[in-house]
C-alpha cells in the first residue's frame, strides 16, 4: 500500500561522516528515506520539491548540541511533522516508524500496535483530519492508476 511504514531497521544504510554542518548530509537523507519524510510519509515529489523538506534532528540540537552534525541523529522529514514535533525529543524513527509497529488503515488513519509508536503518533498528530484527508486522496489517486 501508498503508505505501508518501510521494515524495521537495525542500522542505517548510509553512513556519512565528517560535515562539519548537519545540512550537509540533506542528499544522504533524502535518499536513505527516499525522498519521504520519515515521519508521515509524505513524498517529496507530492508537494513543493524544494523548501518543503527539512533535515531534522530527532534529538534537538538545543537538548543534545553534540549530535547536532551526528548523522545517526538526523531524519528527513516534511516542514509540517518537523515544526509540530517542534523541539521534543522523540525516540529514533528508523526503529518506530516502521511496519510493525505503525499501520495504516483504508480510513486513512494511523495507528501504533505498541506504546511507543502509539505516542509519536499523538505527539505529531499524524490522524489530524487533514493528513487524514491528504492520505485518503492518494491511496484513491493510486487505486485510480491501478
Amino acid at each position: 500500500m501508498i503508505f505501508d511504514y518501510p521494515d524495521s531497521r537495525d542500522h542505517r544504510r548510509h553512513g556519512p561522516r565528517g560535515y562539519a554542518r548537519y545540512e550537509g548530509y540533506r542528499p544522504w537523507l533524502r535518499d536513505e528515506f527516499t525522498f519521504r519524510c520519515a515521519y508521515c510519509l509524505k513524498r517529496e515529489r507530492w508537494g513543493q520539491v524544494t523548501g518543503e523538506f527539512d533535515v531534522d534532528h530527532f534529538q534537538h540540537q538545543s537538548l543534545r548540541p553534540d549530535l547536532a552534525a551526528d548523522y545517526e541523529n538526523l531524519v528527513y522529514s516534511c516542514r509540517r511533522c518537523n515544526g509540530v514535533k517542534s523541539d521534543a525529543a522523540v525516540a529514533d524513527p528508523t526503529f518506530v516508524m516502521c511496519r510493525g509497529r505503525i499501520v495504516t488503515g483504508d480510513d486513512g488513519r494511523v495507528s501504533g500496535v505498541d506504546a511507543e509508536a502509539t505516542w509519536l503518533i499523538f505527539a505529531l498528530d499524524l490522524n489530524s483530519p487533514r493528513l487524514v484527508e491528504w492520505r485518503i486522496t492518494w491511496m484513491r489517486i493510486v487505486d485510480l492508476a491501478a
